[in-house]
């Protein structure tokens, strides 16, 4: 039986890759369930849960997770169904949603041993990519990226689930700003300001006193004056 070796994959132009998402500055750990080449694979064995989102609620539905797992992965017209230029991606800190390089890895892993396990080839050398670089473990991610149906069809509808949640709470956000700042549009707001320091004779004394300097202040302040 031919020995399939993961980290050998064939190079491709880059061109031909999905547009490179940068991993955070921080690297998480590797995943611990998956840095043994002996650990368990992970297995689809609950009904209508695939790998993918098995994975995904084992990690308590992280986001960075669930990007790890759409590097290279694409919809049926070949399209990246993760893509950093769009909203709502584009409007907020990268440090909220861009994994890390231990992400990548763990995702590396996880697709290695699930590939093993549906071949049902122990000879099948796993990849180790402890000490890659970047660029190296998002090439073998573009190179080897989900081809099952049921997998991608989760990994949209949960990247569009949240993409649709973060869209929503920024137009809350935009809407709140901009009720804060029409408030100070017109006459009225101004004229409550005026009354608020008009009609109280001891707000009004101190507004109109708020820049002179106490007797003592000055003395203080003119110590080292040469006149």
């Amino acid at each position: 039986m031919t020995t399939h070796k993961y980290h050998n994959e064939s190079p491709q132009s880059q061109s031909a890759m999905p547009k490179s998402t940068e991993a955070s500055t921080e690297d998480s750990s590797v995943d611990p369930s998956l840095l043994s080449d002996s650990s368990p694979p992970i297995s689809n064995n609950l009904p209508n849960k695939g790998p993918a989102q098995m994975y995904y609620e084992q990690h308590n539905n992280e986001l960075k997770i669930l990007i790890a797992m759409c590097r290279g992965t694409t919809d049926d017209g070949g399209n990246a169904i993760f893509t950093e230029s769009d909203r709502p991606w584009k409007d907020m800190k990268v440090s909220t949603y861009r994994p890390s390089a231990g992400h990548y890895k763990s995702e590396i892993l996880r697709r290695a041993n699930l590939a093993s396990s549906e071949e049902g080839d122990n000879t099948i050398v796993l990849p180790r990519p402890a000490q890659w670089t970047l660029t190296k473990i998002l090439r073998w991610l573009d190179n080897h990226p989900i081809t099952d149906r049921f997998d991608r069809i989760f990994l949209k509808r949960a990247l569009d689930e949240f993409k649709g949640d973060a869209m929503s709470a920024q137009s809350d956000r935009l809407r709140e700003s901009d009720h804060i700042e029409k408030k100070w549009t017109g006459k009225v707001p101004y004229l409550r300001l005026i009354h608020a320091l008009a009609d109280n004779d001891e707000v009004k004394d101190a507004f109109l006193k708020r820049h002179d300097i106490r007797p003592g202040r000055m003395a203080i302040e003119n110590r080292n004056s040469n006149d």
